[in-house]
């Protein structure tokens, strides 16, 4: 299977990306064919983490003051699902200033 040249993700208000939540970020399975949301059941089809960083590049676009909370969090270093996907390459992220905010 060939490794994507970019990947394009969002992050959900907990933290997560590509329906990748806690319990789901270490493994090395490549798909997960149904994942559930641990507090909104769903079914979900996505990549794992470890398919996701073999990209070459890998960037998210974070919008929203409901994301405000969890990007204040990661950028003090707290671990959030969304950390364990990272390109080989090159990792950006463009956050909106509603996300960006402090006022939340």
């Amino acid at each position: 299977m060939a490794d994507f040249d970019v990947v394009l993700l969002g992050m959900g208000e907990d933290g997560h990306t590509a329906s990748l939540f806690r319990a789901t970020t270490g493994t090395a399975q490549t798909c997960w064919p149904f994942t559930t949301h641990p507090s909104r059941p769903s079914e979900r089809v996505s990549l794992s983490a470890a398919r996701l960083n073999r990209s070459q590049r890998v960037w998210f676009v974070i919008t929203g003051r409901a994301n405000a909370r969890r990007c204040r969090a990661g950028k003090s270093g707290e671990p959030l699902p969304v950390s364990a996907v990272q390109g080989k390459r090159q990792t950006d992220a463009w956050v909106d200033q509603a996300s960006w905010s402090t006022d939340t």
